[in-house]
């Protein structure tokens, strides 16, 4: 007997739709190009914590990497030149040069506003994954940092020396007012080992053109971060000798005006 017409159409279909779905999985998603900030988190092979932000400038077939990393609790800043390739859906990052033994490895997801990326790297043994997302912004400034955010923060402050080194883990969640100017407000819940309390109150911050930005404590600066996807997230890193603390912004609205800033 032979089949019937219409299931031999239905067949052809999704024979053509397979393949075109296979073939084609990535032909939506532009390949990744211009700047982008990036996060990781992870630990060193020898158990230590380790957590990074940085700003990523992609241009065809090279890249440029300014990273900066807590790495057990120190704070470690390095340029990565390398080379791009983007094969389907995934996008490789290899240093070349001094920065040979240096690889990214990311997995591009729909239409490219979101890279997944774990580290790879021969020359220092990190495991560390996380995101990287596209600036959008040309260039920024104090004003772009107005209104409020809400943050959650995660990982660990070094207790002890020498030998009796031991890490604590500690976890915030808060919201802080910009107010366009170079002043904020924040107000946090923090849980620290068996231990939970609260703090709030003011803090100056920075934003230079790259979108990168510092919130500083008595004048200096205690975190580090970027601006990325126009503006409405903002992942950080806690810039204390002995903290390991990787963070991220969520804009909730455009307009604030918090009290207590001159």
């Amino acid at each position: 007997m032979l089949p019937h017409p219409f299931k031999v159409i239905l067949f052809a279909l999704s024979l053509l739709v397979g393949a075109d779905a296979k073939a084609g999985s990535c032909l939506h998603i532009q390949a990744p190009e211009g700047p982008y900030g990036i996060q990781l988190q992870g630990s060193l092979v020898d158990g230590k914590p380790y957590a990074a932000v940085g700003s990523a400038s992609i241009h065809q077939s090279t890249f440029t990497l300014q990273l900066t990393a807590s790495e057990g609790g120190s704070i470690i800043k390095r340029t990565i030149l390398g080379t791009v390739s983007v094969v389907d859906c995934e996008l490789n990052l290899a240093g070349t040069g001094v920065d040979l033994g240096f690889v990214l490895k990311g997995q591009i997801t729909e239409r490219g506003k979101e890279i997944f990326v774990t580290a790879i790297q021969s020359a220092q043994p990190i495991v560390a994954s996380g995101t990287m997302r596209p600036r959008l912004l040309r260039r920024c400034s104090n004003n772009t940092l107005k209104g409020t955010f809400t943050y959650i923060s995660q990982g660990f402050d070094r207790v002890g020396t020498g030998t009796n080194v031991q890490w604590a883990p500690i976890g915030k969640i808060g919201d802080e007012k910009f107010d366009g100017k170079g002043c904020s407000v924040y107000k946090e819940s923090i849980k620290q080992g068996t231990s939970f309390s609260e703090a709030e109150g003011p803090l100056k911050y920075r934003v230079l053109e790259d979108c990168t930005f510092e919130l500083l404590d008595q004048g200096m600066p205690a975190f580090l971060g970027v601006i990325v996807d126009n503006g409405q997230v903002m992942p950080y890193l806690k810039l204390v000798d002995g903290a390991v603390h990787l963070g991220e912004y969520t804009r909730i609205n455009s307009s604030s005006t918090p009290l207590n800033c001159p």
